[in-house]
C-alpha cells in the first residue's frame, strides 16, 4: 500500500496534484439583456458562471440584437514559480514533465470579466 502511494506521488506533478481542477470564471454584462457565450456555448443573460479548464482556448462573448457583438479572450499565465518549485524540491523531475503535459502549471490571469454589446 505505501509503495502504491509513494508511486502515484513520484508520477504526479506538483501542479496537478494541486491547481488541475477546472477554474471557475465569472461574466456579467452592464446589459441585463445581453446574451452571454463562452465559445458558442450559451451561459445565460446578464451575468453567468463557468468551470473550464486550464490548457483550453476560451473566447467569451456579449451579444444582443440589435447590437454589435463583444468578444474577450480569457486570459492565462504560467505559475512558473510554483511548479517548479514544487517539484525540484520534491525531486520529481517526471513532476515537471506531466505538469507540461496536462497543463496544471497554467492559470487563469483573472477570473472575472465583463463583457458589453456594442449598443449605439
Amino acid at each position: 500500500m505505501l509503495i502504491k502511494l509513494l508511486l502515484l506521488v513520484m508520477i504526479s506533478g506538483c501542479a496537478t496534484m494541486f491547481t488541475n481542477a477546472p477554474r471557475r470564471v465569472i461574466v456579467r454584462s452592464d446589459d441585463p439583456a445581453a446574451k452571454i457565450f463562452l465559445d458558442d456555448r450559451y451561459l445565460g443573460k446578464g451575468s453567468a458562471t463557468a468551470k473550464i479548464k486550464p490548457y483550453g482556448n476560451y473566447v467569451l462573448i456579449a451579444k444582443k440584437a440589435g447590437c454589435s457583438s463583444f468578444s474577450h479572450p480569457v486570459s492565462k499565465k504560467v505559475f512558473l514559480g510554483w511548479f517548479l518549485l514544487g517539484n525540484c524540491l520534491l525531486n520529481w523531475c517526471s513532476g515537471i514533465l506531466i505538469d507540461l503535459l496536462t497543463g496544471a502549471h497554467i492559470g487563469l490571469d483573472q477570473e472575472h470579466y465583463l463583457v458589453n454589446p456594442s449598443c449605439e
